[in-house]
């Protein structure tokens, strides 16, 4: 030994021993496990965050109906907006029984 006291040393899982070289082992220490584990999960947040961002740009072909049908409605006077929302409403509701078809139509009464 070159004379100083040594320590325990954290930076080997090597036993520690007078000829035994601390910097040339670069088995993982315990400070290289504690940052290893934060670099982990903070690389899975970071991915989370990403995700969650990507698929925010991604509209499927079904909010981008609904979202021309709502700017459709807001042109309506209150009472077509509802009229229009109730004959909607009345599709959906056949197309959940199954019962609408190819042929399927909506018949307007003109006024008398």
């Amino acid at each position: 030994m070159d004379g100083k006291v040594r320590g325990p040393s954290f930076n080997s899982l090597a036993p520690s021993t007078p000829s035994s070289d601390v910097t040339s082992n670069h088995i993982a220490t315990p400070k290289t496990f504690s940052r290893r584990r934060k670099m982990s999960s903070s690389y899975a947040v970071l991915s989370l965050v990403n995700d969650r961002l990507q698929d925010l740009g991604k509209e499927n072909m079904f909010e981008i109906t609904g979202k021309n049908v709502a700017s459709k409605l807001r042109i309506l006077t209150k009472e077509q907006r509802i009229i229009a929302e109730k004959l909607l409403s009345d599709v959906l509701y056949e197309a959940q029984l199954g019962s609408l078809t190819r042929n399927s139509r909506l018949i307007v009464n003109a006024p008398h």
